[in-house]
């Protein structure tokens, strides 16, 4: 039962003070689950987030000790954020084990500042417009081509040395 998984030091990364997490951006949830007779996280859902994501799928609790999701990457990445985020709230979190089943808790969400300054946002996947990218590129090649007609022409004028 519930009894043999303890989820302990849970928290939600949040902006730096004062800011905002905008909606459809991503948080880093860290925690330490521990288990007497030992279990494994295999999933984790969030109030306000599409998903969140588990490194590696899932997570082997091993019995009498502890996994320690603290960071200070993040190992739980809460994705597309429904509604921006700041620090001070919570976010109720469920948690999904393989033999203790789900137990939900109220996340509180930290901000980005004081003893939390070390942790780390997940990184996000540059993902540009496909649009701007092949504007971009094509100016480029365009450019790079100009210059290397003339370079070469000028390059192949000027070898003869000047007295």
């Amino acid at each position: 039962g519930n009894g043999n998984v303890v989820i302990s030091n849970a928290f939600i990364l949040g902006p730096a003070l004062g800011q905002q997490l905008q909606a459809g951006s991503d948080a880093g949830l860290f925690v330490s689950i521990s288990s007497a007779s030992g279990d494994q996280l295999t999933g984790v859902s969030a109030q306000g987030a599409a998903s969140v994501k588990i490194d590696g799928g899932s997570v082997n609790v091993p019995a009498n000790g502890a996994a320690n999701l603290t960071g200070p990457a993040p190992h739980l990445v809460l994705t597309d954020l429904s509604a921006p985020l700041s620090g001070g709230g919570t976010i109720n979190v469920t948690f999904t084990f393989a033999d203790a089943g789900a137990v939900t808790l109220a996340v509180p969400i930290q901000p980005h500042a004081y003893d939390y300054a070390t942790y780390q946002p997940p990184v996000a996947a540059p993902s540009p417009s496909p649009s701007s990218t092949a504007t971009l590129s094509r100016k480029t090649q365009a450019r790079k081509t100009h210059k290397k007609k003339k370079a070469t022409a000028t390059a192949t004028a000027s070898p003869t040395p000047t007295p």
